[in-house]
């Protein structure tokens, strides 16, 4: 789960802890804190005489206004629909508490386990974020968060740019690159305008839900919601499975698509360009690391191959796997309902 923390010998983290406890009416503190996985935030589960609870140090790129914006949407989700953590509040109503310029929230612990690779699951996860989608469809656009992995094309045409004037890139990698962001950016942005938006949970992968044998039991990590494009959160999962998981990219592709549901003409058809995008942000991530050649040497290797496949042989894959699952949605009914029906299922 993770690695522990000797709350007993680390006396300022222990003070930290138990001032968080008196704050929230937490019980007192039992045992050790385990430090849970993520990079992000800092998460640590403890055990009270009242409980399990996890102790979330929030990033501190992370806006307060971004905070309150999470809070009012998860508000806004049905539990019995979408399973999501809730911070808890003190006497006054407050879910933030802000200890040596740290600012903390706390929610209750629930059991669960990681993925564990199940296509089952991954069919859950997609059905669990078309719901996802759709309860939050109608609500406003708020603050947008400090960083995230939803980018305009300004924003990849402006970084290329940057790139090709750091000599310790390759000019005939960047070169080559730089092909594929033209075709993509036409592609992609010929369809932004018809593709229909919704709130995005803006990092929607499988390890950032908790399951229940194969249903989805919690969805996690609220850090970079924002409004936007909902065919985002699509690609940006299914670039997970065939970059992060690639002997299982075969049954996983077409469990997540058909899981997800009807995807609109519009989205069909940008969908190879909205996964392209996803290897184009991270290639960008080069420009701005201390080394950006090494940087650039890892991604190119990774990102290159799967572009390449995307505008041909893999492209064409998932258009056909989103068709079909259009096909099958309107044999069902016709009814937005009935796909989103599937969760747990298979």
């Amino acid at each position: 789960m993770g690695a522990s923390l000797d709350i007993g010998v680390n006396d300022a983290f222990r003070t930290t802890v138990e001032r968080v406890c008196r704050h929230f009416s937490l019980g007192d503190l039992l045992g050790e804190a385990i430090r849970l996985r993520g990079s992000f935030n800092v998460n640590v589960k403890i055990r009270t005489t009242t409980g399990s609870y996890v102790i979330r140090f929030a990033n501190s790129s992370v806006r307060e206004e971004h905070l309150q914006y999470v809070s009012s949407l998860l508000d806004a989700l049905p539990q019995e629909e979408i399973p999501v953590l809730r911070p808890l509040q003190d006497e006054q109503g407050a879910s933030i508490i802000y200890d040596e310029g740290q600012r903390i929230q706390v929610t209750p612990f629930v059991r669960g386990r990681s993925f564990q690779c199940r296509e089952q699951q991954v069919r859950a996860s997609a059905g669990m974020l078309r719901k996802f989608h759709r309860l939050l469809r109608d609500m406003k656009p708020g603050p947008v968060p400090e960083w995230s992995f939803y980018r305009s094309t300004d924003y990849l045409s402006d970084t290329f740019r940057h790139l090709r004037s750091l000599p310790a890139i390759p000019a005939e990698e960047l070169s080559r690159a730089s092909y594929f962001l033209e075709r993509i950016v036409q592609q992609y942005d010929e369809a932004e305008p018809m593709l229909p938006h919704s709130i995005i949970h803006g990092d929607w992968h499988f390890w950032n839900q908790r399951y229940l044998v194969n249903d989805v039991n919690c969805v996690m990590d609220f850090d970079f919601v924002q409004h936007g494009v909902r065919l985002f959160d699509v690609a940006y999962a299914l670039w997970v499975i065939y970059l992060l998981l690639p002997q299982y990219a075969e049954t996983f592709d077409a469990a997540f698509v058909s899981g997800y549901g009807e995807l609109t003409d519009e989205e069909i058809r940008a969908l190879p360009a909205a996964l392209s995008r996803v290897s184009l942000f991270f290639l960008c991530q080069a420009a701005y690391e201390t080394d950006p050649a090494a940087k650039w040497r890892r991604q190119f290797k990774r990102q290159m191959p799967f572009l390449e496949w995307m505008q041909g042989e893999g492209g064409r894959r998932v258009s056909e796997l989103a068709r079909s699952a259009r096909g099958k949605s309107l044999d069902c009914s016709g009814d937005e309902l009935r796909t989103e029906g599937h969760i747990g299922s298979g």
